[in-house]
């Protein structure tokens, strides 16, 4: 944190910069007392200094990567697109890293800053970039921001492969249903902590089989994910794992498993929808409620279970529930009110915002 008397040469730092007239003393002082910010305008001071031929030194870079290292966003894409820096790793100087390692990093903390909804350097980032002469800078930055928008820092290797590493159970079943890094596998040469998807599949199946051994059924449910073994479906439904009861109750609808006559399945696949509605899933109180009336059976027992997927929040509950109030007909037997089919589509609509 910053002393008042380091606070106030910063601001005139800046103040100074956006005057196109020299800063470097102000700024020095705050940078030197780790300000991500003064530290990105001394470097870009220096940089344009030396870009004139004013300096002959690099110590732009210095102070881009002393910036960068503290995830400022204006330092990051200096280094990643205009700094000119070493092009391969490994002919890299000891300890800095390469153009395409930067490059990385942007993406990475454009993900980021999306991902935790951190608009205000983005911004910064945006209004900056406009103010270039560099013809279609602008407009590169805005193709590398849709594609940050649109991606989940979640959905990098990099990040899965760290939170499979700290022992992430559904990060290892990502990485063990992913063919990755295809190289890793062929040449059996993985970046460090990565592994291959037989290895990742292997280590997630045995933590997968500790843990039901314990007694976590969502294990038995994801092992099913995992290895399609459907046995494991029906361990996780039986162990009361209410996502398990439901997926097991539609496989059966959709004609999985063996049964030897039609009524047989039906009475399980009511049994299965009706047990995870019982355990609070508000989607197989929906298909309870159809599958009663699909067979004909007690239309109290479908009313009360779609009234009961409303009022848990369920938003495709609340919609079907002011559907049977606004028609006569309806399905379930509910009474015509459009006062109640009213509010309950103004409250789905604010759920929706």
């Amino acid at each position: 944190m910053l002393s008042p008397e380091q606070q106030a040469a910063k601001e005139r730092g800046i103040s100074l910069y956006k005057q196109e007239k020299n800063a470097e003393r102000e700024l020095r002082i705050a940078a030197e007392a780790g300000d991500a910010e003064a530290q990105f305008y001394l470097a870009q001071q220096l940089r344009q200094l030396e870009l004139n031929k004013a300096l002959d030194s690099k110590e732009s870079v210095k102070w881009f990567v002393a910036s960068a290292n503290q995830g400022n966003l204006l330092s990051l894409y200096q280094l990643s697109h205009n700094v000119k820096l070493c092009v391969v790793a490994s002919v890299c100087p000891k300890g800095e890293k390469s153009w395409d390692e930067w490059h990385q990093e942007f993406k990475k903390t454009l993900m980021e800053k999306f991902a935790s909804n951190d608009l205000q350097q983005l911004g910064e980032l945006n209004d900056w970039v406009a103010e270039s002469d560099v013809v279609g800078e602008w407009f590169h930055l805005q193709d590398e921001l849709r594609y940050a928008k649109n991606h989940r820092i979640e959905d990098t290797r990099e990040w899965l492969v760290n939170s499979a590493n700290q022992g992430s159970f559904n990060s290892l079943l990502r990485l063990a249903l992913d063919d990755g890094d295809k190289l890793c596998a062929i040449v059996e040469d993985c970046p460090k902590g990565d592994k291959t998807q037989r290895e990742w599949k292997l280590e997630f199946e045995k933590i997968a089989r500790e843990k039901i051994a314990s007694g976590d059924m969502e294990a038995a449910y994801l092992l099913y994910v995992g290895n399609s073994d459907f046995n494991m479906l029906i361990t996780s439904a039986e162990g009361g794992y209410p996502f398990a009861q439901y997926q097991l109750a539609e496989s059966y609808s959709a004609g999985d498993g063996f049964f030897w006559w039609f009524g047989q399945r039906r009475k399980e696949i009511n049994k299965w929808y009706k047990r995870a509605a019982e355990n609070g899933y508000p989607r197989a109180m929906i298909a309870y409620a159809a599958s009663i009336y699909e067979d004909n059976g007690d239309l109290s027992i479908s009313r009360y279970w779609l009234e009961k997927s409303a009022k848990v929040g369920d938003s495709n509950g609340i919609g079907l529930l002011a559907r049977e109030y606004a028609s006569n007909p309806n399905y379930y037997g509910f009474p015509f009110d459009m006062v109640k089919a009213y509010g309950l589509t103004l409250f789905l609509a604010g759920l929706n915002k």
